[in-house]
């Protein structure tokens, strides 16, 4: 909510979207970043202002859902094999 209130989503936003490749080498692996290099830009972009639309959302909403059953939902739901 403070970074809400603050107008600081935005510098969220870009701040994630610049670092997304390094995100996805943290979480992954560099040998998955490479395999997937020429298409990885562009579901890191979709990522990056799914999870911006979400939060905006979430905060919006009063945050009725738990943080813990929120990022609970979301990795259920972009588990996959092939990352």
């Amino acid at each position: 909510m403070l970074l809400g209130r603050n107008e600081l989503l935005p510098r969220l936003f870009e701040y994630v979207y610049r670092n997304a490749e390094k995100i996805f080498v943290a979480v992954r692996t560099t040998e998955k970043a490479r395999e997937f290099s020429e298409p990885l830009p562009y579901p890191l972009a979709y990522s990056v202002g799914g999870m911006h639309s979400m939060l905006i959302s979430w905060a919006e909403s009063g945050m009725t859902v738990p943080s813990s059953a929120l990022i609970a939902q979301l990795k259920a739901g972009i588990q996959s094999p092939e990352l």
